[in-house]
C-alpha cells in the first residue's frame, strides 16, 4: 500500500470549482421546421461528421448533432456547412459540395443527400459522414454544438458501406434540446443544501477548534 501524501486529519482548501461536466446523450424531442437542409437524427449516439480547423490551420474531425446546414458559394460550388460556416463531410470525409444552381434537396432515412437543379434533374448525389459514438462521454466540446473525439479504440464506429442501414435521420426536423430541466432544477437545489451543510460542518469545526485554543490558553 502506498504511503499518504497528505497530513492526517481535517484538510482545508482554497474555494470550489468545476472539476467535470457530464454529457447528456439521450435523443431529445424532434421539432418539424419544413426545411430542407434542416436534418435531425433519430437515433441517440449518432453524430455528423464536420471538418474543424484548429489555430494553426490544421483540420480535423468534428462530431455534431445539430443539423441546421446551409450552402454557401465557395471556388464557384455551393458548400454544405453548419450554422457557423464549418463544413460537412461526406462518408468519405471530404467537404460536401454542389454545383452552382442547386436549388433542391432530399435526404433519405440514411443519409443520402440527392440535389437537383431547377429543372428537377439531379446533379449530385452524396452520402452524409455519420458516426456512431459508443463513448460519448469522450467527446471534447468545441463550441457551437461541435466536439471532438480522442484516438480511442472502441471509441466511435463510421456507418459506412452496409452500416449505413443502422442511420435514422429525418429531412425537415431539428433536434431539440435533451436537457430536463425540472429535473436540473432539482438537482441545483440538492447540490445548493449539500454545499450549505458542508459550510456549516465547517463552521462548527472552527467553532470547536477555537474553544480548544481558548481552554489551552487558559
Amino acid at each position: 500500500e502506498a504511503p499518504r501524501e497528505t497530513p492526517a486529519g481535517v484538510r482545508y482548501g482554497n474555494g470550489a470549482r468545476l472539476a467535470s461536466t457530464m454529457l447528456v446523450s439521450a435523443q431529445g424531442t424532434l421539432v418539424e421546421t419544413g426545411r430542407a437542409l434542416d436534418f435531425a437524427f433519430t437515433a441517440a449516439n449518432q453524430w455528423f461528421r464536420v471538418q474543424v480547423a484548429n489555430a494553426n490551420g490544421d483540420t480535423t474531425i468534428g462530431y455534431t448533432r445539430a443539423g441546421n446546414f446551409s450552402v454557401t458559394p465557395m471556388d464557384g460550388r455551393l458548400a454544405l456547412v453548419t450554422s457557423d460556416g464549418r463544413p460537412v463531410l461526406d462518408e468519405a470525409n471530404r467537404p460536401i459540395e454542389f454545383p452552382t444552381g442547386t436549388t433542391g434537396f432530399q435526404l433519405s432515412q440514411t443519409g443520402t443527400l440527392t440535389a437537383t437543379d431547377a429543372s428537377g434533374a439531379v446533379v449530385a448525389r452524396v452520402n452524409l459522414g455519420v458516426t456512431a459514438i459508443d463513448r460519448p462521454q469522450l467527446l471534447e466540446a468545441q463550441g457551437d454544438n461541435v466536439f471532438t473525439l480522442p484516438d480511442v479504440p472502441g471509441a466511435a464506429r463510421e456507418l459506412n458501406g452496409n452500416l449505413r442501414g443502422q442511420i435514422g435521420v429525418k429531412q425537415g426536423a431539428l433536434e431539440q434540446s435533451n436537457v430536463d430541466l425540472g429535473e436540473e432544477m432539482v438537482g441545483l437545489m440538492a447540490t445548493n443544501r449539500a454545499y450549505q451543510l458542508n459550510a456549516r460542518a465547517i463552521s462548527i469545526s472552527e467553532q470547536m477548534l477555537g474553544l480548544i485554543n481558548g481552554m489551552r490558553s487558559s
